[in-house]
This record gives structure tokens, C-alpha cells and sequence, in this order.
């Protein structure tokens, strides 16, 4: 499981961050890590996936012009 976690960068970014900078997020992700580190690997595997999905829907037209008409109406 450490190999896992190196390779999604997780390990890096919590050791090097004092817990007083973190926001609680990152805490929840700390205490998850600290309890069952298969479960955080699940965790950031999951939430990668959701990132990548994410990045498919843009590439779709209407998907992407849905978005943009959301954040930037047109104010006539």
C-alpha cells in the first residue's frame, strides 16, 4: 500500500504541511490516511477517477457550452 500511495503523491504533500495550515479536508484526509490506508488509496483513487471523468465531459461541445452559459450568462 505505501506504493500506491507514492504514487498518487499523498504521502509527500502531508508529511510537508503543518497541521495547523491545513484546512479540514485535509485534516479528514490525514486521520483517514493514519486509520486505514487502504481506505484513503480508495479514497484517492476514487476522487482521481471523478477528476478524469470530469475532464472527459469538457471535451464534449454541449457539455462545455452548458458550463460556460452557467458561469458567464449573457446579460442582454
Amino acid at each position: 500500500m505505501p506504493g500506491e500511495l507514492e504514487r498518487i503523491d499523498a504521502l509527500e504533500t502531508l508529511r510537508n504541511l503543518p497541521v495547523e495550515y491545513m484546512i479540514p479536508s485535509q485534516r479528514e484526509k490525514l486521520v483517514m490516511l493514519q486509520k486505514d490506508p487502504n481506505q484513503f488509496a480508495k479514497y484517492a483513487r476514487r476522487e482521481g477517477w471523478k477528476i478524469r471523468l470530469g475532464r472527459m465531459l469538457l471535451k464534449v461541445r454541449w457539455v462545455r457550452r452548458k458550463r460556460d452559459r452557467k458561469k458567464f450568462p449573457m446579460e442582454k
